[in-house]
Order: C-alpha cells, then structure tokens, then sequence
C-alpha cells in the first residue's frame, strides 16, 4: 500500500472518531449538569440526613446505607445511584395529657398510676427526645418515616413510669419534689438503655444496629392530680397549716416587736447617759478654760502694770540727772518758739540773753 493510500485511511478514521469523541463530551456534560441540578439535596438547620447506595458497582458502589450522618447544608450524590433522605433533628416532645390536641404518634392519654399505698395518681407528662445524631442513619434504618418507634417510646416510659413512681407514697409523692425528679431521671437512663443499647467489640461498645437510636433528654411531669377526696383532704389540711403558719407568724412578729421595744429602749438610756456624761464633761472643759484663761488675764495685767511701773521708775531717774535738765531746756526752747518780741536785761551781773544758746546750756548746766 503506498504511502498516499495510508494517509487516505488515517483520514476517513480520524473523521469518524471525531463525532465519537463530540459525543462523548457532551454525554459527560449532560451527566455533570445531571448532577448538578439532581444531584445535591440541601439539609435543613434542624434537620439530618442518610445517603443510601441503590446497587452495587464493583470497585465503585456498594449497595446499603452509608454509616454517616449528614448536618445541616448542601450534599452531593449521584442521581440513580445515591439516595438522601433527610428527617427532623431537633428535639420533640411526646404528650401524655389531656388537653393535647395533636397526632396520636406524638401524645396519648394521661398517666395513671398506683402508689405505694394503693392510692391512684393521674399524671401529665411530658417527653423530650430527638435522634441521636451521631447514629442518624441507625433510627432510619429501624424507624424511618413510620414513626411507629415513637409510639413505642411512649409506651415504654408510661411503663417505666408507673413502675418507678409507684414506689412513692401518696404523702410522699405530693410532698416531695426531688424524690419525683430523681424517680423520673431513673426512667431517662433506663429508657436510654434500651433505645441506646450497645454491643460489645472488638474497638470498645458500639450501639446496636437493631437499636432506635432515639436519646430521651428528660422526663417532665407537668401537673398530677389525687383522687377528689384525697384533694379536699389536701385542700383542708393546707388550710390548718396555713391557720397555723400564720398564728406562729403573728407570735413571732410580736416576739420580734418586744425585742425591737426593748433594742430602742436600752438604745435611748444609753443614749441619755452618754448626753450627760457629755455634758458634763463640756463643763468641765469649759470652767477648767474660764480659769486658764482668768489666770492668763491676770497674768497679763500684772505684767502689764510691772512694766508702767518699771517705766515710769526709769522715767523718774532720767529727770533726776542731766536728762531733766536736758528736758527743762528744750521745753524752755519750745516757749520761745514763735515769740517775736522779748525785752530783757542781757548786761550786767543779773543780765540774760535767752538768743545765746550757750549762755541757756549753762543756765541749765548742760554746757559739755
């Protein structure tokens, strides 16, 4: 075959594999969009999720429930092939009342029971539950959508119920509140270990695959009610105690005033005692600072007329000698302060002539 024959063939081959390969891009977007659009389920924010395997794909697929939970978002799957199915999470409660108006697969009928002394007991009860999430796909391989589980959960408690709270007595179920708490804890672990139960492995307890995988979060008794004639005892008797408290509280209120009476009246003396002593210790204070202070008075007089006596004795001695002469001129100096005319003798024996300063100094024998 030549070489121009060869090229021929190639060309006729590459043209028909080129539509083969077209088709097989598009069949693959097809199947991309596919999964896109069909092929993610959004898992609401109280809700879970199980993926489900509808056949097997040797090294691919494997038929059956896959052991994982799916929370809240968007999941992928493959369409036809995979399954998600979500279901409610959150927690639900379970009614035992009367005045439920609801579903029959989430309430029944109150809860009578029997105490200790045959005295019979009507309960409103609530249950709180949800499915154990780490065990999500467990509850929807044994429960699904039947809901028939939650029926029997119901069932379960109201017969753990009457066991444990019929342990009571009729005075001590109406008066002892934690003893009804405790009792009813009891149920909540008791109920757990059935609907929770484990199995032994070779990793450690795991729960059984046969199991709910329901968690109850407790177990609230709402309102009970004896029957009528227990409950007029009841009304009566709390009218007694309630007679009684209050006269004890009357006695202790006037206890309590004579006390206060008497708080007062100590307080008061004490009070008047200490005025007193205050009093007279003020007083005292003060007539001790009258006498301090008459007696610096005193003190100051006499200094005071001391010290005119010292000066007018110093005063005296400075006249006796050459000061009182010294004062006797200048007041003589003084008289002739503005005097314009004076006629004396100024010769002679007797004469004086009051102009000659020197001649006055020694006529007053101040002249040194």
């Amino acid at each position: 075959m030549s070489d121009q024959a060869i090229e021929d063939v190639e060309k006729e081959r590459g043209g028909c594999l080129k539509p083969l390969l077209l088709l097989g891009v598009l069949v693959g977007l097809a199947f991309a969009a596919g999964v896109l659009i069909f092929g993610s389920v959004l898992v609401g924010p109280t809700e879970l999720g199980v993926k489900t395997v509808q056949f097997d794909l040797p090294g691919f697929l494997r038929k059956g429930m896959l052991e994982k939970t799916y929370g809240p978002g968007y999941h992928w799957f493959i369409p036809f092939a995979e399954q998600i199915d979500t279901f409610d999470g959150s927690v639900q409660t379970f009614h035992m009342s009367k005045s439920y108006r609801g579903d029959r697969e989430h309430g029944s009928e109150p809860l009578e029971i029997r105490t200790r002394d045959e005295s019979t007991v009507t309960l409103e009860v609530m249950v709180l539950y949800q499915v154990d999430h780490a065990n999500a796909w467990v509850y929807w391989q044994n429960v699904g959508k039947s809901g028939l589980q939650v029926r029997r959960l119901g069932t379960k408690v109201r017969d753990l119920l009457k066991l444990s709270l019929g342990q009571l007595g009729r005075d001590e179920f109406y008066s002892n509140a934690k003893g009804r708490e405790a009792q009813s804890k009891k149920v909540v672990e008791e109920i757990n270990a059935v609907f929770l139960r484990t199995l032994e492995s070779e990793g450690g307890p795991r729960l059984d695959p046969r199991a709910e995988a329901i968690r109850v979060i407790d177990v609230l008794i709402s309102d009970f009610h004896f029957t009528e004639e227990y409950e007029h005892k009841i009304r009566d008797k709390s009218l007694v105690e309630e007679e009684v408290t209050v006269q004890q509280a009357r006695e202790k209120t006037e206890e309590q005033r004579a006390g206060l009476l008497e708080i007062k009246a100590k307080g008061e003396a004490e009070v008047k005692v200490i005025t007193e002593e205050g009093e007279a210790e003020a007083r005292r204070i003060k007539a001790d600072a009258d006498l301090v202070f008459q007696r610096m008075l005193a003190q100051g007089e006499l200094a005071l007329k001391l010290a005119e006596a010292d000066g007018k004795q110093k005063l005296t001695e400075a006249f006796k000698g050459r000061g009182g002469k010294l004062s006797a001129a200048l007041e003589h100096a003084r008289t002739l302060e503005g005097l314009k005319v004076m006629v004396l003798s100024s010769s002679g024996k007797e004469g004086f002539n009051p102009l000659d300063p020197r001649k006055m100094l020694e006529l007053y024998d101040v002249a040194k």
